[in-house]
């Protein structure tokens, strides 16, 4: 056990280490709109550039399920959402190299 200045005991050390490099690719959140939001029936997602062949757009619960995978073929995707149950759902847009993810109301 360990006992800290500030008298928290832990079982454990947290080891030092260093971090050389960290490559971060993300969307810029002004390339993709996604509405209405709060949504009922469906929703759209449009994106500001043509799509790539590995675009697609994954939709989890919060719980982590994958509800729904779209493939994008297009720069406005409409998806159903009708059948599922109420509450927030995580909107991940990838192309491949760079992904983004933004939370979904469903009324």
């Amino acid at each position: 056990y360990n006992i800290g200045s500030d008298g928290f005991i832990s079982r454990f050390d947290l080891a030092n280490y260093q971090i050389i490099s960290v490559k971060e690719v993300t969307f810029n959140s002004s390339n993709f709109l996604i509405y209405p939001n709060p949504s009922e029936n469906s929703f759209i997602v449009e994106i500001d550039k043509l799509p790539t062949e590995k675009m697609q757009i994954s939709v989890y619960n919060m719980m982590g399920q994958l509800i729904s995978k779209n493939p994008v073929s297009e720069k406005a995707t409409k998806i159903n959402c009708e059948t599922w149950a109420n509450g927030v759902y995580l909107i991940n847009i990838s192309d491949g190299n760079a992904s983004k993810t933004v939370k979904l109301i469903k009324n």
